[in-house]
């Protein structure tokens, strides 16, 4: 397997721990501590001291979120069962010449998730202008997401959302797990989100109130609320690791909307999200 050793970060090392294959590779690992961009903390099984966990199920109805006295009304269909996102005409109509700078939403190019610091892909590798659309619509579903945040001023106005990871190419030679993450990456069904603080550091007791928010309120197929140690300088990092279904033309997939809580790469808490002490 081919790995440009000379630009890896801790944040490539998290995408790429992903995958199981390198979970289990020892010299990937030791190379990784090595350089100083993992620490051996990677191999704690428990956190500190765990506070709380929530369960899956919505406190509140997902749909409906109060925002200065207003109501919004999310951009969601129910029928009998089937769940759809929808499409804002405005910018799904243009999916059809899909680059880069494709719009998804106000202020949303699709290089948000193409260009993530963990991943760095391009588009050069998916030429069928059909491909380029379904990852059009693929990202498309974090709009609402993305877009819960920013009008959430009032928990979140002092925050920043950004994508850490989106779509992935995979190294040369990866073996890798059938619809594991790291594959589901390469289809666009993958996004992984930090919440930052005003100087920019990762803040793990809102990436907690984030996931409890979109847990309540938004659509997807699995939310993972993954902490952990990799990184040596920081004592704990939290991200939200977003799954969405594969949708159709007309935005329909299978939003089972499971969540769990993951540490260090190992599951803390099925169906719910927690919450421990730094």
């Amino acid at each position: 397997m081919r790995i440009n050793a000379f630009n890896i970060t801790t944040k490539h090392v998290r995408s790429r721990l992903r995958n199981g294959y390198y979970r289990n590779d020892a010299a990937f690992i030791d190379f990784a501590i090595s350089q100083n961009i993992m620490s051996e903390a990677y191999f704690n099984v428990y956190p500190y001291d765990f506070k709380r966990a929530l369960p899956k199920q919505a406190t509140v109805k997902y749909g409906i979120e109060k925002l200065n006295s207003i109501c919004i009304q999310n951009r969601y269909k129910e029928d009998i069962g089937k769940l759809s996102i929808l499409p804002d005409t405005r910018y799904t109509s243009k999916f059809s010449d899909v680059n880069a700078g494709t719009l998804l939403g106000a202020g949303i190019p699709l290089s948000k998730f193409v260009n993530a610091p963990g991943t760095r892909a391009t588009l050069n590798h998916i030429p069928s202008s059909s491909e380029r659309e379904q990852l059009a619509r693929q990202f498309y579903c974090h709009v609402p997401l993305i877009l819960g945040f920013r009008e959430n001023k009032g928990r979140f106005g002092k925050h920043t959302l950004a994508v850490t990871e989106g779509l992935v190419k995979l190294d040369e030679n990866e073996s890798y797990t059938p619809n594991a993450i790291r594959d589901l990456a390469t289809k666009g069904r993958v996004v992984v989100y930090e919440v930052q603080d005003a100087a920019g550091k990762n803040d793990p007791s809102k990436t907690f109130e984030l996931a409890m928010y979109w847990k309540d309120n938004h659509l997807f197929q699995q939310m993972i609320l993954h902490y952990d140690t990799v990184d040596p300088k920081v004592p704990v990092n939290a991200e939200i690791i977003v799954i969405m279904p594969k949708v159709n033309s007309s935005y329909e997939g299978v939003f089972d909307r499971n969540v769990r809580t993951d540490y260090n790469f190992r599951t803390l808490v099925q169906d719910g999200i927690g919450q421990f002490s730094l």
